[in-house]
């Protein structure tokens, strides 16, 4: 792995404001690392930084990603909670959890839900799985 220190000594150097940083999941990491091991600290630090949003990375580098802007497509907060959904995560998480899979459990599984979803209201309108039939017409 590339060592980032001397990279990120220097953008301390400059004092700057903002770091953004659009990186690739090896560099990602490497760079979280070394800003935390210079003590980077500018008042806003992060961008497109591929794979931080990923569990192993997340657990790998914990609370080094505090405080960095990235995006994380689901968190379980009470404004994103829909119904069945904590149902739908404990069920996932005690699976995840056996397997050794998915230490935090709660990130990818909404987005499955929703198609699942989609799916089965499609199944129920219109009574099959056949592809190339056609869907009523009308409520």
């Amino acid at each position: 792995m590339m060592d980032f220190a001397p990279v990120v000594r220097a953008i301390q150097t400059a004092d700057p404001d903002l770091v953004f940083v659009a990186s690739y999941p090896r560099d990602s990491v490497g760079i979280v690392r070394a800003a935390n091991e210079v003590g980077l600290s500018p008042k806003m630090f992060g961008g497109p930084m591929i794979g931080l949003l990923s569990t192993n990375i997340k657990m790998t580098l914990g609370p080094l990603l505090n405080g960095i802007v990235n995006h994380v497509d689901f968190m379980p907060a009470p404004d994103f909670a829909f119904p069945g959904l904590d149902t739908l995560i404990r069920r996932y998480q005690a699976r995840a959890s056996a397997a050794g899979i998915d230490p935090l459990g709660y990130e990818f599984p909404p987005f499955a839900w929703a198609p699942g979803q989609v799916l089965a209201s499609a199944i129920e309108a219109t009574g099959s799985l056949d592809q190339a039939g056609r869907l009523p017409s009308g409520p």
